[in-house]
């Protein structure tokens, strides 16, 4: 448990951005978007051992690739101190994009390709604060 809370704070520490008001859009995007990158990492390995094993035997290995390249640049998003949290969140997005764009090509127009393109538009609109975005609307 005390590790759990350690690896918590760590995330917490480096995916919430010091300036951020407490109460603010800016604070709870970045307070959601640290929780939800403290459950993407252990989650990640629960989808990383099949996509091993459905790789070898449909010998697709560019997306066991892209799936290894995933789970360290999430381990990097949540516990590598230094990055600013923006380019954190850059970081996620790029990722998500990238999978979705590996697993479309690999496994044709259906399943986990479109439900990564899904998760991508939730979380930018999630993440990034309207008052960040430079729309006119």
């Amino acid at each position: 448990m005390q590790l759990i809370n350690r690896l918590r704070n760590a995330v917490k520490k480096n995916c919430i951005s010091p300036e951020a008001v407490p109460n603010s859009l800016a604070y709870w995007s970045d307070m959601l978007f640290a929780k939800s990158i403290f459950a993407l990492i252990p989650l990640s390995l629960l989808a990383l051992i099949p996509a091993i094993v459905a790789s070898f035997v449909n010998e697709i290995y560019i997306i066991l690739i892209f799936d290894l390249i995933g789970f360290f640049t999430l381990f990097i998003i949540g516990y590598l101190p230094g990055i600013p949290v923006l380019i954190r969140k850059i970081m996620l997005m790029s990722l998500l994009t990238m999978l979705a764009f590996v697993l479309l090509t690999g496994l044709g127009n259906f399943g986990p390709g479109l439900v990564y393109l899904l998760a991508l538009t939730i979380f930018m609109l999630l993440y990034f604060p309207r008052i960040n975005r430079k729309l006119p609307f």
